[in-house]
């Protein structure tokens, strides 16, 4: 096809086919190797006729046809000098234009007796400049040296030799450079070589193959990486299980706890109102206020009971992804607290509320508690409560306001701990478990729970639930 270039097999094909038109076709034609021995035989013949001291005009004869015998020898060798010159010179020219070098090499010295031009853009040198170097300083590398040498060796012994191969060429401007030859044999006493530059092959296999490594390594650590990941899960596993049995256990004992303490309490309770009742004339003021003082110590062990029961209840992981209408969670919490409410004078305003995934029972149990909450660290006179509801991204921010002194910085992140209380026991009622329950319900939703000044002075407890999308 036109325009299309030879692949190395081809020309390495064609160069032998070439080389055989220096030897005879197999169709008949004379030999000009039996030609030169044919000639040989007869110039020796006649040398001996000749020193039978022929004379006169036999001996002429003879002499004469010594001579003609001696010229038809020397135009056959110059002829086929000729012919050989043509050939190499074809040679070199065809593989000069498919970008291939040819070297004619010695067989029994190693030099280089001709460099064909394409030579100086393979090798890297001026053509002139590699004739009658040995082959061998082509190579860099003692290996590639020795390769040279052991093929030579194989040659001169009569072998098979292999087909191409690859070195690694001394480059004077200090490139690496690599070639890709073969030989063949042009007679007894020299060699053909042909060469091409592939130091761009080269280069590409280099980098598959170190490509090839890095991926081996990356895909080694990986698996190491996940032997790791599948123990480490295994682990996480074992370890959930067992904080899962943990929290059982921490549940069933303060369902337990609970109910065993409640007892001598409602004894306690109940003996306080019986001896009231029982010695009531006889109490001076002083013993009345240790009986009011021991029944309200009575219902804040029940109260911290309840809050303790109801942070065992809770459950692990994410609550119930319901739809859960925070005003209708309200409603049922202000007529929940009705009754403290309207003790404290205390006024709750709301905003529009929206629908949130959740759990009902957990949520009432948090809005319970943030405005009881409210209501006890609010003003000490009618204190005023705000519930509010804004978008924030892809879900709400509940707020609950109160108008009392605040939260100091320092105290902000303490008050969420179980059994924590802002003021010191009795100065405030309070469990020390309503916030804790509070976060605890929060995260159980997929939020977050802080407090933060409020604008009008007091605090701002500040709750994110995730909407249903961003779940």
């Amino acid at each position: 096809m036109a325009g299309r270039r030879p692949t190395p097999i081809a020309q390495t094909r064609t160069v032998k086919r070439l080389v055989a038109a220096l030897e005879p076709s197999a169709r008949g034609v004379v030999s000009p190797f039996l030609l030169e021995a044919a000639v040989s035989s007869t110039v020796l013949a006649l040398l001996v006729l000749a020193e039978l001291h022929l004379d006169g005009a036999l001996g002429l004869a003879v002499r004469a046809a010594v001579v003609v015998a001696l010229g038809l020898a020397l135009l056959a060798a110059a002829r086929r000098l000729r012919l050989r010159a043509q050939v190499v010179g074809a040679i070199a020219q065809g593989l000069d234009d498919l970008g291939g070098a040819v070297l004619v090499v010695d067989q029994a010295s190693g030099l280089i007796v001709h460099a064909s031009p394409a030579a100086e853009e393979v090798y890297g040198r001026p053509a002139a400049a590699l004739i009658g170097l040995d082959a061998r300083e082509l190579a860099v590398t003692p290996e590639d040296r020795a390769t040279v040498e052991e093929r030579r060796r194989l040659r001169a012994a009569g072998h098979r030799l292999p087909g191409r191969t690859t070195m690694a060429v001394a480059d004077p401007a200090g490139r690496e450079r690599h070639v890709e030859w073969a030989t063949v044999d042009l007679d007894a006493a020299s060699v053909l070589s042909v060469a091409r530059d592939v130091t761009p092959r080269i280069a590409a296999e280099r980098r598959l193959a170190e490509e090839r490594l890095q991926m081996k390594s990356v895909l080694d650590t990986a698996s190491a990486a996940e032997a790791r990941a599948r123990r480490a899960h295994a682990a996480l596993d074992l370890r959930s299980k067992e904080l899962e049995r943990s929290n059982a256990d921490l549940a069933e004992f303060a369902a337990l706890a609970s109910e065993d303490l409640r007892a001598p309490i409602h004894a306690v309770s109940g003996f306080a109102d019986l001896l009231e009742a029982d010695a009531a004339p006889a109490l001076a003021p002083r013993d009345r206020s240790y009986l009011t003082a021991l029944r309200e110590a009575a219902g804040h062990a029940e109260e911290m009971l309840d809050g303790l029961a109801a942070y065992g209840r809770l459950g692990h992981g994410e609550a119930l992804a319901r739809d859960v209408d925070c005003e209708g969670t309200l409603d049922t919490v202000l007529a929940d607290l009705a009754g403290e409410l309207e003790a404290r004078d205390a006024v709750v305003t709301r905003e529009p509320l929206p629908v949130v995934p959740g759990d009902p029972e957990e949520l009432r149990t948090l809005f319970a508690n943030l405005i009881a909450n409210a209501v006890r660290h609010g003003a000490p006179e009618a204190p005023r409560v705000h519930v509010g509801a804004e978008r924030r991204g892809l879900g709400w921010q509940l707020t609950f306001a109160d108008d009392g002194e605040g939260v100091p910085d320092g105290e902000r992140q303490r008050i969420f701990q179980l059994f924590r209380r802002l003021h010191p026991r009795g100065a405030q009622r309070g469990s020390g478990v309503g916030l804790a329950l509070c976060r605890r319900i929060v995260e159980r939703h997929g939020g977050a729970i802080w407090v933060d000044d409020a604008e009008s002075g007091g605090s701002v407890f500040c709750v994110s639930l995730p909407d249903r999308e961003a779940r």
